[in-house]
């Protein structure tokens, strides 16, 4: 099968170049031939001329084939450069990716490291403000209580002096009646002993003398209770 193919493809070869050596010469000599290899075997010419026109579809398929060709390896470098340059960019993704996932692995170990130190000083701030807190309301409660103890002082004293004063008052009102019933009681006494001594009249003088100076005391004690 193979001899065979070689030998056709030796005999279209040799067709070809004779036609194409036939189409050179002129019209004259071109007849001449033709009339030479008209004693050729006419099986063999025949044979000679499908050779050709096979040779010739052949020739015209095998352009088709090559530009097919030269398109599918166009279209496989062309895959090829798609492919290279997805590659390229998986690669850039996969490097950029790791970039990103690194720097936001340490802006979570930094943001972590800020947070634990701004926790910190937020509670140690607080603890501050709590034992500020803290003494600020001893302060104000040693001061309230100072300011309650001295108007419950002043509370006591000022009732302290209203008893007091209602106590003399109600003293001097006891004194004053005692006394003048007192008076009054001397004075009828005197009166009925100066009955008793009528006959006696310098006692009677005498009696009548302190009866008066009584009356004056009474009129004065009256003038000032009164």
């Amino acid at each position: 099968m193979i001899v065979s193919k070689s030998k056709n493809s030796n005999i279209i070869s040799a067709f070809v170049y004779i036609i194409a050596t036939v189409n050179a010469f002129s019209p004259t000599a071109r007849e001449s031939y033709s009339t030479r290899l008209g004693v050729v075997d006419p099986i063999l010419v025949g044979a000679a001329a499908a050779a050709v026109g096979t040779a010739t579809g052949w020739v015209s398929r095998s352009g088709e084939l090559t530009d097919l060709q030269q398109k599918n390896v166009e279209q496989k470098e062309r895959l090829l450069s798609l492919k290279n340059a997805l590659n390229t960019t998986k690669v850039d993704f996969e490097l950029k990716k790791e970039s990103y996932e690194g720097a936001l692995y340490e802006m979570d170990t930094d943001f972590e490291g800020e947070t634990a130190k701004i926790k910190a000083e937020f509670d140690k701030k607080l603890e501050i403000t709590k034992e500020e807190l803290k003494q600020e309301y001893k302060e104000k409660l040693v001061r309230v209580k100072d300011t309650i103890e001295k108007e419950s002082e002043l509370k006591l004293v000022e009732q302290e002096g209203r008893l007091k004063q209602k106590f003399l008052q109600e003293k001097v009102s006891y004194e004053a009646e005692f006394n003048a019933r007192t008076a009054s009681d001397l004075v009828q006494a005197l009166e009925t002993q100066s009955k008793l001594v009528k006959e006696n009249r310098e006692l009677k003088e005498s009696l009548d003398q302190v009866q008066a100076d009584l009356k004056e005391i009474m009129e004065a004690k009256k003038r000032l209770f009164g």
